[in-house]
């Protein structure tokens, strides 16, 4: 576990990205080196297809949950590639990817980690007014039961 806000304070002190409040006591279940690779990869895709404007991270909490929103307002991604682009090696723009690097693969692994987290990562986009995604992730409760067991242990 890792509070969420130590994430958004490495990524937020760009001028191009903005960060919703985010509780800074919020920590968030799962396996915090794949997490990390969730967001990282979410965040440089919308750095690399955001030439003005800005990226926003969003984070809400609901419940047990916590719903989590990358949304920017970049090239955007056509209707058309929305279904694909969580395939492996599958590339929106060839001409553009080339030149802006990477293998296709960084969407495939998101979704792949999130299943593992029991999510499902979602997307919305329109061409040339940005993309938002958006996923739920368990928080985590430090109860007096599992306090027990972590000083036992």
């Amino acid at each position: 576990t890792r509070c969420l806000s130590d994430w958004s304070s490495d990524v937020c002190s760009s001028d191009l990205i903005r960060c919703g409040y985010i509780k800074p006591t919020l920590k968030i279940f799962g396996d915090r080196n794949r997490l990390k690779q969730v967001f990282v990869n979410l965040l440089q895709n919308a750095i690399k297809y955001t030439d003005t404007g800005y990226i926003e991270i969003i984070c809400n909490e609901e419940g047990k949950l916590c719903n989590i929103s990358i949304k920017d307002t970049g090239i955007g991604i056509p209707e058309v590639d929305l279904e694909r682009i969580f395939e492996r090696f599958y590339r929106v723009d060839k001409a553009r990817s080339r030149a802006v690097g990477g293998t296709g693969l960084g969407l495939a692994i998101v979704k792949h980690i999130l299943e593992a987290h029991s999510s499902k990562i979602e997307v919305k986009s329109e061409v040339n007014k940005g993309t938002e995604f958006s996923f739920k992730l368990k928080k985590w409760f430090l109860n007096k039961l599992n306090f027990v067991k972590i000083l036992t242990y």
